[in-house]
């Protein structure tokens, strides 16, 4: 089942962030790279991360599997699966739902890993450019991407 995330989600959603950057992420990027990313998962900014956008969550029997969050103005802010589903289906099933909420906007954007990039080209995400943002002092490249609808 997709549906809203809920406070009671948190600890979920944490957990899926912190072992998705640290299991998959030294695949792609460097360990002070993964070390300050994954550490994200503890900040209080994480909270509104995902409460403070709409965040789906895929939810099977009670254990959260992945989750997905936009806000209102279209950035889609997440998308993180838990490494134990990578590759079933579970992202691309929760990027449709995600794309489905948001339909009403004419663009939606993003920046995204080196991992997600693939899965918003499928969904028809177009690389606008790359930046490079630093946490601590490491920088991180993301891709900026986005979609038009109209």
């Amino acid at each position: 089942m997709i549906r809203l995330a809920k406070r009671q989600d948190l600890a979920a959603c944490r957990e899926i962030f912190r072992r998705s950057v640290e299991e998959i992420g030294p695949a792609k990027y460097t360990p002070d790279q993964v070390e300050i990313w994954s550490a994200f998962a503890g900040t209080p900014e994480f909270k509104e991360f995902i409460l403070g956008t709409t965040t789906l969550v895929k939810d099977t029997d009670g254990r959260i599997l992945a989750f997905a969050g936009a806000d209102a103005t279209g950035h889609i802010r997440s998308l993180f699966v838990d490494p134990s589903c990578a590759r079933t289906g579970i992202g691309a099933e929760l990027m449709a739902a995600l794309l489905a909420r948001f339909s009403h906007l004419p663009t939606l954007y993003t920046e995204a890993s080196d991992f997600s990039r693939p899965l918003f080209e499928r969904f028809g995400f177009a690389a606008i450019g790359t930046e490079n943002v630093a946490y601590e002092g490491v920088e991180i490249k993301r891709h900026k991407m986005q979609r038009t609808t109209r």
